[in-house]
This record gives structure tokens, C-alpha cells and sequence, in this order.
């Protein structure tokens, strides 16, 4: 039994949402008062996210169902 796509992908947003809130904590406990670290850890957990969802998915499923989610 394969698991779905969609879980793959819910799977892959947890974990980066995890790591986004411990490098946010870690960010803010070690006085990082810049906004720009912010941001990049925000656009490379949601890079990482889609990149996470579509190897997973492709490894799973093949380029076809890529493809056709895309």
C-alpha cells in the first residue's frame, strides 16, 4: 500500500513548519533583530517544502503523478 500524495505533502509541511519555529526561536533567543534572516528562513522553508513534497512524491509515485499534480 502507497501512501497518497497529499499526505506525502502534509507530512513535508510539518517538518518545515517545525523548522521554521526553531529557527525562528533560535533566531530571536540570539538577538538577531534583523528582518532578513526572517525572510530567507521563511522563502527556504517554503522551497524546501515543495521540493521536500515533489521528490517524495516522484520517488513514490514516478514523474507522472508530478507532473499531473503540477
Amino acid at each position: 500500500m502507497t501512501s497518497s500524495p497529499a499526505l506525502i505533502g502534509l507530512a513535508a509541511a510539518t517538518a518545515w513548519f517545525l523548522v521554521l519555529f526553531f529557527v525562528h526561536i533560535g533566531g530571536v533567543r540570539a538577538g538577531f533583530e534583523n528582518a532578513r534572516w526572517l525572510l530567507i528562513s521563511y522563502a527556504a522553508c517554503v522551497l524546501g517544502t515543495l521540493v521536500t513534497a515533489i521528490l517524495l512524491t516522484a520517488w513514490h509515485h514516478g514523474m507522472q503523478a508530478v507532473i499531473l499534480a503540477t
